[in-house]
């Protein structure tokens, strides 16, 4: 898996370095890339990113990681570490899945991210769900407080994205924003609809 996420980086720095020479990378967008729970154990990660953002020529601030809550509490000071390095070098990190451990809230102090992506196990159901709300509303609030911002996963029809927005996450991803496809027709043609809610 580390080679796999290490080829995934390389490939996407260079297709933002394509979108940057092209002048489609503007300034506030982040593009961000999974990477697996086995390559929080690389120490050489951090060194790889920042050798590549040189030979390629790419802003830092364009580019993200999103770390699994599970994988970053199975490897906590190697998710410490890494996380640490990468904002060291400019790029954000999100933390994925957010809201399905047992003491999210717990390890969201010692973690210093700068997303936490709210699973859409509560999403999907926060119209229907009163507890799903409530869970998604003190998302938002803790992560308000810690200087987090909220991305919404899941996010399936108009009236879910205004719920979200009416609670204060401040992104939403899913199919009411814009619907997956090739990253070579990136951007595409809904990308009027911004992924940021409206305040």
């Amino acid at each position: 898996m580390p080679r796999l996420d290490r080829w995934v980086i390389t490939r996407g720095l260079r297709r933002l370095a394509q979108l940057a020479q092209q002048g489609e990378l503007r300034p506030g967008t982040t593009f961000f890339m999974n990477l697996s729970g086995t390559s929080l154990s690389d120490d050489a990660l951090p060194r790889f990113i920042r050798e590549q953002l040189a030979e390629l020529s790419v802003p830092p601030w364009a580019v993200g990681f999103e770390l699994t809550e599970t994988a970053a509490i199975t490897h906590f000071d190697n998710a410490l570490a890494l996380i640490d390095a990468v904002r060291t070098l400019g790029c954000r990190v999100a933390l994925d899945d957010f809201g399905t451990g047992m003491a999210s809230f717990t390890y969201l102090k010692a973690m210093k991210v700068d997303h936490l992506k709210i699973d859409g196990s509560f999403v999907r159901t926060i119209l229907e769900d009163p507890m799903d709300a409530a869970v998604v509303e003190a998302i938002t609030h803790v992560a308000r407080v810690a200087g987090v911002q909220t991305i919404a996963e899941c996010v399936e029809t108009e009236p879910i994205l205004r719920k979200l927005q009416a609670l204060g996450v401040d992104y939403a991803q899913g199919f009411a924003v814009v619907r997956p496809g090739p990253w070579a027709q990136w951007p595409p043609a809904s990308a009027s609809m911004a992924s940021v809610l409206p305040s």
